[in-house]
């Protein structure tokens, strides 16, 4: 059996929420959509008396019962009707309460990309690098650098990105005011957002490498609870079926 983390707070109550409301609606919808419009069937085809003269293969038995055997499909299929919307309206109100969720936290598809990307490689060391026992030996931006020239390269490895767009997205050392240093010099992906041309100028519009970027900016942007321990980790059971 499957063990699953305990909601507090806020997220409990919304939980609450969205069954009461999945319940509310499908009662609601079930009342006045199946069972008001089952009223007169079922009042009439039960009280109803057939007069048959008898057919060929049957009889006269499949006549006198027709009545109650339309009632009886009737019923099923409201039935079914019944336990199936069940499903619809999780899926309506899941799909609502996300989409305001989403809007709650900030990670909406309608957030603009200078809010997503510009405190991107803050959030790479705070949520990704940044430990307690961590020992500071390097600046955070040579660490914030390596994470993020690694996934670009990954994606060009991977063909998802053309040589061009790669040289515009990773990090590069430049010289340093100081003689003889050098320095990290950020990718202007992180400030040009309001460029007209900021879809086409780092990676092809509606790519896998868009697709990539901003999900990982997203995941980011969330607001992520403290990491448990691999032992108090709760277990997620999932039964695949498999066909010989």
């Amino acid at each position: 059996t499957a063990s699953f983390a305990p909601l507090q707070g806020l997220d409990r109550w919304l939980s609450y929420l969205v069954w009461v409301t999945v319940f509310a609606a499908k009662y609601s919808e079930s009342y006045f959509f199946l069972i008001l419009f089952l009223r007169d069937p079922i009042r009439i085809l039960s009280t109803t008396t057939m007069r048959c003269t008898g057919e060929y293969w049957w009889g006269s038995k499949l006549c006198r019962h027709q009545s109650k055997i339309v009632l009886g499909f009737m019923i099923a299929t409201d039935f079914i009707l019944f336990f199936l919307d069940t499903y619809l309206w999780y899926i309506v109100v899941n799909t609502v309460f996300s989409v305001g969720k989403s809007f709650y936290l900030g990670i909406s598809i309608l957030t603009p990309w200078r809010n997503i990307f510009t405190r991107l490689p803050k959030r790479i060391y705070s949520k990704i690098l940044a430990t307690t026992d961590m020992e500071i030996k390097y600046k955070p931006k040579v660490l914030i650098s390596q994470i993020w020239n690694a996934i670009i390269i990954s994606m060009y490895r991977e063909h998802l990105l053309a040589i061009d767009h790669v040289q515009k997205l990773l990090y590069h050392q430049v010289p340093s005011e100081i003689e003889g240093k050098r320095t990290l010099r950020a990718p202007t992906f992180f400030v040009s957002q309001d460029d007209n041309n900021f879809e086409t100028e780092f990676f092809p519009r509606n790519s896998e490498a868009e697709r990539r970027i901003s999900f990982f900016a997203q995941s980011l942007a969330t607001p992520m609870p403290e990491p448990l321990p691999v032992d108090n980790m709760p277990t997620f059971t999932v039964l695949t079926p498999h066909y010989s």
